[in-house]
């Protein structure tokens, strides 16, 4: 009886044991969102992570909090790993800071590896961003890091031709009013076979003047929801005299009838007025907006409206009666 007892109380020893969730542990003991987060070594910032580093992480913990889950939109998914491809997410590492808790996450589908960004305010998971992107050219070194404003500066460095390095950078910064990272800066690393990156592409579009208008690829009005009823978002990019005059606007539009709105910034002398019609939008400095374009270009002109491109739905089965 006493070996039976010993042999009981061992055993419980080591269930309690395994039930632990210190960071390292499976993500499938945690509980909720404080489970989740133990998961994760706290770092300090700023933080830098390398291809090779991702590539060789054999962290084998895995995250399956819904929450966190739904927060990875199935279009991300399926650009980094494929439509089909099952996704195992890792915790690598947390950083504390003014604008929430970020989450370094490493994705695994397939033979790929991704890291990911996840930001959190409180307990609510509020937007992701890939932080580094493994590519297959051995040419090319990638390096990310997160800074201490919580900037995400990707950096991708390839060697050229007479061993000349050729390099390219994207900044992202997270805004807690929109809950969405957005690109503050890019410098290309092939700046010719780049096209134009629309940063607001994937908000919202159900307001009348949402959509895309463009007189050609280098020359675009975008228009998204705004994060009120009297506001729109848009993005705006000219390039005139074969690019040697570029301009660029991101921000808030206020809307002023049905028809127009105007951009207008407090401390800044540009202002824009925008005038919609079913066909497109028509673009007028009503002042200088010299600090957004070159000197021998205007925003000044006529956009044509780019028709949606139409979903493509499943074919419908006839059912009998």
């Amino acid at each position: 009886m006493a070996r039976i007892l010993l042999f009981l109380f061992l055993f419980s020893l080591a269930a309690c044991g395994n039930n632990s969730n210190a960071p390292g542990g499976d993500a499938e003991e945690a509980e909720g969102y404080s489970g989740f987060g133990d998961l994760f070594k706290n770092e300090s910032l700023p933080y830098q992570l390398t291809d090779t580093a991702l590539l060789e992480n054999k962290d084998t913990a895995q995250i399956r909090l819904p929450e966190f889950l739904s927060l990875v939109p199935d279009s991300l998914r399926a650009e980094l790993f494929g439509a089909k491809a099952k996704v195992r997410y890792t915790p690598m590492a947390r950083f504390e800071g003014s604008k929430g808790t970020f989450f370094l996450v490493k994705a695994s589908g397939g033979n790929k590896r991704a890291a990911l960004v996840a930001v959190a305010e409180g307990d609510q998971f509020k937007a992701v961003l890939p932080f580094l992107v493994p590519d297959n050219n051995s040419k090319t070194v990638q390096v990310s890091v997160l800074d201490k404003n919580m900037s995400v500066l990707r950096t991708i460095t390839e060697r050229m031709q007479d061993d000349v390095p050729a390099e390219g950078k994207d900044v992202f910064t997270y805004t807690a009013a929109t809950s969405r990272f957005d690109l503050v800066m890019t410098d290309p690393l092939h700046p010719d076979d780049i096209e134009l990156i629309n940063p607001i592409d994937t908000l919202a579009r159900t307001h009348k003047w949402a959509g895309d208008y463009q007189q050609d690829k280098k020359n675009m009005v975008s228009v998204r929801d705004g994060r009120k009823p009297d506001l729109l978002t848009v993005f705006i990019h000219i390039e005139k005299k074969s690019g040697a005059c570029t301009g660029e606007i991101k921000g808030d539009v206020q809307i002023l009838s049905p028809t127009t709105a105007i951009f207008r910034q407090p401390g800044e002398p540009c202002v824009l007025n925008l005038t919609f019609t079913k066909t497109g939008v028509t673009l007028e400095e009503e002042e200088g907006c010299g600090s957004k374009r070159g000197i021998e270009c205007s925003f000044d002109g006529k956009f044509p409206r780019k028709k949606e491109a139409k979903k493509k739905t499943g074919d419908q089965k006839k059912v009998s009666a």
